[in-house]
């Protein structure tokens, strides 16, 4: 057993030797052994003698893959992310804003419409509106994006002298003394309380300098004297478009 422990020093160191002395020292000798009295005698040669072994080191087989490891623990939450750019309101590039949300909010009751004198918007009942003054400036269009409006009918509605077709109530959308759209909607006397809407897509032009406006909210009935409508809220929106 000592001798061929002393025969896996000497290989080992032989080996180890060959390995750190480069490849060229390594391609141009051959370590040859020869046993002799119980012991291991290597030289190198460039080619090895009659009675001597060449040692030519072999690559043993690839083992088998290991197994895969545990997954890791999840690392830290990293640090959050830098505020994004402000967006612009824009539609299709061009910028917008609500110029004027001109809003009713009370108990007014309605006017009779009972002859042709009463046909006219301007002696219907006038609803407190606010905010419905803005400016609109130069370059820009301002659209009347609808309305609506809630009112209660009343208990009766009578119209057999006028012999009007329907029991309606209207609100009729002016702006700057001009009218621009009426809402109206077919009563139930004695019924619920109702919101109906108007639909508009009335605009007032891009102006050749800035130019105030105001909206006035006007109701009427077709009651002839007998019952009106009692109006209890009204919304419009004024969508401004700002050209280049």
């Amino acid at each position: 057993m000592r001798h061929r422990a002393g025969i896996l020093l000497v290989l080992v160191f032989i080996f180890g030797a060959v390995s750190t002395g480069g490849a060229s020292a390594a391609s141009r000798l051959v370590p040859c052994a020869k046993r002799s009295h119980h012991r291991l005698r290597i030289i190198y040669r460039s080619k090895c003698q009659a009675g001597w072994h060449a040692l030519h080191p072999r690559r043993g087989a690839t083992g088998p893959t290991g197994a895969t490891g545990h997954q890791g623990a999840t690392g830290p939450q990293g640090p959050a992310g830098a505020p994004g750019a402000a967006g612009s309101n824009t539609a299709a590039g061009v910028p917008a804003r609500v110029a004027a949300r001109a809003r009713y909010s009370g108990s007014v009751q309605s006017t009779s419409v009972d002859n042709a004198m009463n046909n006219d918007p301007s002696t219907w009942s006038a609803l407190p509106v606010t905010d419905g003054t803005w400016t609109q400036p130069v370059k820009a269009l301002d659209l009347l994006a609808g309305m609506s409006v809630t009112y209660v009918p009343p208990a009766t509605c009578d119209n057999s002298v006028q012999a009007w077709p329907s029991k309606l109530v209207q609100v009729e959308l002016i702006v700057d003394g001009v009218d621009f759209a009426t809402a109206a909607d077919t009563m139930t006397p004695g019924g619920p309380a109702k919101t109906f809407p108007l639909l508009t897509a009335s605009a007032l032009a891009e102006p050749a300098t800035a130019s105030s406006h105001t909206i006035v909210l006007r109701a009427s009935d077709w009651c002839g004297n007998a019952g009106h409508a009692t109006i209890t809220g009204a919304g419009l929106d004024v969508v401004e478009f700002q050209a280049g």
